[in-house]
């Protein structure tokens, strides 16, 4: 358990004691225990604040001190565990849930990963009596005052050093003194400081990509002298988070591994589990890692600026690669791990006991060596083989995790029946596997924080939203759904996404997916994408908090989006024609399509002082002429201009004076692009698709002008050029 898994268990406590907006809350074992809910809270938050914040400058102690944490940790998974598995019970009894249904869950092969210690020591399977219908924490509460009580005992231990260190210090400084300097012989190297100097100063140069500083020179000369006394200069020594002298390949990925800070380890060994050449989804990772408990609070900073600011880390590091660049921010999009990475990963995980991973390469007894305590959290990932016939039986129960990278093809068709056996679950990716139906057994896993899931079934079930927890919901759909109205009731519910996996149109073209009708108060939704509101829903009254939103208008109503304070990210689909929009200046990328706005109203979005992006397409903006001469769109860098019917673009250098990128696609009745555009300073790319061969020319020669001017680092890609050519 990371600091920022211990403030989310924090933060669970609080919901238990102060929240009453959910039905677990005011069930009336909840509601007897909050004394000692109140007591856990306060104990863990007294040894965060001993143990993380307040500062500890003794370094003589530190391995005392690390000793300490380790145990604190342990007992607070130990008290989470038995609150989780309280919280369960309470669920499970409330919701008429009988102990032939948990019997028939756990005839799956699936339930022997959670329960595998349960069925050895007690021989047979959990009934709902394992549940204690009482919380019990004297143990844990009794390990928080022992740890407490070791690291008083320390710091008044320290107290008494100091002062004998003191005085064998003040001895020590007048020996020294009367025997005179002496200096070591491996400091007196003549001759090659000027050269370390040389070599330091381009190992530490700031350079974009990597370099190799090479010592060339005839036998005994000294470079290995040269290089040992490089490689152990302080300078050096901080600059590089890794030095290595020699080694194998994995022996130097170790020490990067080794060198990680501890926000960073789990993280890294999270990616590791994923499929071998697997590119996966920055976005999605950033999600999976604020449900895991792995992002740490940093400030007003959001969880999703710093979980990218951790996988930056990572890259820089060389641990993770980039695989795709958003075109629009250049921002990262996509990434992979090598091989090698990877099998590090896999190989920390394993002596760790992080990850159970599935797949055909991966034999029953591969992890028959794992020994970890019931509370310690395990991860299961499923890989992507078709073969997969079962579960190995690692003696592990507290499975917190399943990532699903197979279609569950050998299972698929009754997996949905399992899911009463995985009551601890706080991560559920089953984006892959197939569902006729949502089981009942769903409602169950009161814990989760992130459910991926594909279903066929064009019903939510309302009991769905008792799960508090769950902070993203991902729906993969085979046809529209219908969102319960007491979807509110998910008072933890920051992101809700949905798609379909066969809609390869254009996104203004592609349908919602997600359809709320109505709803009964508001919720603290971030990011929509693909819900439909009904007219009953008033989305600027019932998501005051959004940061991210997709919508389609189907009337022409006030369309007053200048309330949403925190919206960053605007993406607006309509039916009818607009006659009038009002934008938050807070907007930094905005997509329009299908609304018919004449060009006039352009003076709308050009007064955001924060937009970035922009994205006009299919039918944004109506008439033939666009003139920007007197308009400045101040930090614009990508523009897009696609389906529209302008004939005329008269522009001026000055109107875009950050401008980094501008595509134009299928613009069919457009002229030229003005050569204006050329003469901005920061433009790197050109990119024309599906426009006329007049518009392709105009390219051509604005390119041609620039490098007259010297300029050769403007790019252009013209592609799917039309017949029509107005140039020749």
């Amino acid at each position: 358990m990371t600091y920022a898994g211990l403030k989310m268990f924090m933060e669970k406590l609080e919901q238990l004691i102060n929240c009453n907006d959910n039905p677990l809350t005011n069930y009336p074992e909840i509601i007897r225990e909050k004394p000692q809910f109140q007591l856990l809270y306060q104990d863990v938050g007294s040894m965060i604040q001993t143990l993380y914040i307040d500062e500890h400058q003794d370094s003589h102690q530190l391995e005392k001190f690390d000793d300490l944490k380790k145990r604190f940790i342990d007992a607070a998974e130990e008290a989470q565990y038995i609150v989780d598995l309280f919280l369960s019970g309470v669920h499970i009894r409330n919701n008429n849930v009988s102990d032939v249904q948990i019997r028939r869950s756990s005839k799956s092969v699936v339930d022997l990963v959670l329960s595998f210690a349960y069925i050895r020591n007690n021989r047979h399977f959990p009934t709902s009596r394992a549940f204690k219908r009482s919380l019990n924490l004297v143990n844990v509460r009794r390990s928080f005052k022992s740890v407490k009580e070791k690291f008083m005992s320390m710091r008044n231990d320290n107290t008494k050093m100091d002062a004998s260190r003191r005085t064998e210090r003040t001895l020590d400084q007048s020996a020294s003194a009367a025997a005179g300097p002496k200096k070591l012989l491996n400091e007196i190297i003549v001759g090659i400081d000027d050269d370390a100097k040389l070599i330091k100063d381009k190992l530490m140069e700031d350079r974009r990509k990597l370099d190799v500083v090479s010592v060339v020179g005839m036998g005994g000369i000294g470079k290995t002298t040269l290089a040992t006394k490089v490689f152990n200069d302080s300078y050096v020594k901080y600059h590089f988070h890794v030095r290595v002298w020699n080694g194998s390949i994995l022996e130097t990925l170790a020490l990067s591994y080794n060198h990680l800070p501890l926000h960073l380890r789990e993280c890294f060994l999270y990616i590791g589990g994923f499929p071998e050449d697997y590119k996966f989804k920055v976005r999605w990772l950033i999600l999976l890692w604020m449900a895991e408990g792995f992002i740490q609070e940093d400030g007003n900073r959001s969880l999703e600026d710093i979980a990218d600011g951790y996988l930056m880390d990572l890259i820089d590091r060389n641990l993770v690669n980039v695989d795709v660049r958003s075109k629009s921010n250049e921002g990262v999009t996509d990434c992979n791990v090598h091989d090698l990475v990877r099998e590090l990963c896999l190989r920390k995980a394993k002596e760790e006991g992080f990850i159970l991973q599935m797949g055909k390469q991966i034999s029953s007894s591969h992890f028959s060596n794992v020994t970890t305590p019931p509370h310690k959290p395990m991860r299961m990932i499923v890989d992507n083989d078709a073969n997969i016939q079962g579960f190995p039986n690692p003696s592990a129960q507290n499975l917190r995790s399943i990532l699903c990278f197979s279609d569950f093809r050998s299972l698929r068709d009754d997996i949905a029946k399992r899911f009463h056996s995985f009551v601890l679950l706080r991560v559920l990716d089953l984006h892959t596997c197939r569902l006729n139906d949502f089981s009942k057994g769903i409602e169950m896993l009161i814990h989760l924080r992130y459910l991926a899931i594909w279903n066929t079934s064009r019903s939510f079930p309302s009991s769905i939203c008792n799960l508090w927890g769950l902070q993203t919901l991902i729906y993969r759909s085979d046809d529209a759904l219908f969102l319960p109205s007491n979807i509110s009731d998910l008072v933890n519910l920051r992101h809700l996404l949905g798609y379909h996996h066969l809609d390869t149109r254009p996104s203004f073209l592609k349908e919602d997916y997600l359809i709320l009708s109505s709803i009964e108060k508001p919720m603290n939704l971030q990011t929509f994408s693909r819900v439909k509101f009904g007219e009953k829903v008033d989305f600027q009254k019932f998501f005051p908090a959004v940061k991210e939103l997709r919508c389609k208008i189907y009337s022409d109503q006030k369309n007053d989006f200048k309330s949403f304070s925190y919206l960053e990210k605007f993406k607006l689909i309509s039916i009818n024609e607009l006659k009038n929009i009002t934008l938050p200046t807070t907007l930094k990328t905005l997509t329009l399509a299908n609304s018919c706005l004449p060009w006039r109203k352009m003076s709308i979005i050009q007064s955001l002082p924060n937009l970035q992006v922009l994205k006009l397409d299919f039918k944004a903006f109506k008439g033939e002429c666009w003139n920007t001469d007197e308009q400045v769109f101040p930090m614009l860098t990508f523009l897009r201009l696609g389906g529209l019917d302008i004939k005329l673009w008269k522009a001026d250098s000055k109107s875009f004076p950050c401008l980094k990128q501008l595509e134009v696609d299928s613009c069919e009745g457009l002229e030229e692009i003005p050569l204006e555009i050329g003469e901005i300073p920061t433009l790197e790319l050109i990119k024309i698709t599906y426009c006329t061969r007049s518009v392709g020319e105009s390219v051509r020669r604005i390119q041609e002008d620039q490098r007259d001017f010297g300029n050769y680092l403007l790019k252009i890609d013209v592609s799917n050029e039309l017949g029509k050519s107005s140039l020749f």
